[in-house]
């Protein structure tokens, strides 16, 4: 249907924190980018939900892309951080239910690391421009934009690293991303997001795309 093929686009132009991870394998890079993650302190307090949706997306993001190796102690405080955020964003029990119980069998070895990779991924996908994580949530894609802003990042520090510039092309020359988020800024996030926000997103995505577009 023409419903499933824009969610399979929308997969491809917005890749998942996994995907990302499986892409550079593919280029040839060897850094693991989980290495590269920094450590983060983030508050959701005192801050609106379009900025929380921001930093929730990061947080799955870094999650999902350290998970084979962040101690479990810090992967049990990451899904509180991630419930945290959700719930401020106006996240549904059940969604907020199901973060719960992912804590719960993780913390009692019911849920292994590939498990808890796959459930988390899930939540990333959830988030697209026409639907919210409750009927009032207006924060569109911006925790699937944040998600995918920070992999990205992190490839780009992968490739500096290894030197592998020729790899930029397919990694990272990605108009259509732009062009993506530029929908939404043009389109449902105009009734869903702050203005402030979409102007200053709208500025950022149109400098990404002309510098996608460059040799």
């Amino acid at each position: 249907t023409s419903k499933s093929k824009d969610l399979a686009s929308r997969d491809i132009l917005a890749p998942s924190p996994e995907e990302t991870r499986k892409t550079v394998e593919k280029a040839g890079l060897t850094t693991a980018l989980g290495s590269l993650v920094p450590e983060r302190s983030f508050t959701f307090e005192g801050i609106s939900k379009d900025q929380i949706a921001i930093r929730t997306g990061v947080s799955l993001s870094d999650m999902i892309l350290t998970i084979k190796e962040r101690p479990k102690d810090q992967l049990l405080t990451n899904i509180k951080d991630i419930h945290q955020g959700l719930k401020k964003m106006g996240a549904g029990e059940g969604l907020l239910g199901m973060l719960d119980h992912m804590h719960l069998r993780f913390n009692n070895d019911e849920l292994n690391r590939q498990e808890l990779l796959d459930e988390l991924e899930s939540i990333v996908s959830m988030s697209v421009p026409e639907h919210g994580f409750s009927k009032d949530d207006r924060t569109g894609p911006l925790l699937q934009a944040g998600s995918w802003v920070a992999g990205v990042n992190l490839v780009s520090q992968a490739i500096l690293k290894e030197d592998r510039i020729d790899t930029a092309k397919t990694l990272l020359r990605l108009e259509t991303v732009a062009d993506y988020f530029l929908g939404y800024v043009a389109t449902e996030g105009t009734d869903k997001a702050g203005s402030e926000i979409l102007s200053t997103m709208k500025v950022s995505l149109l400098k990404l795309k002309e510098i996608a577009g460059k040799e």
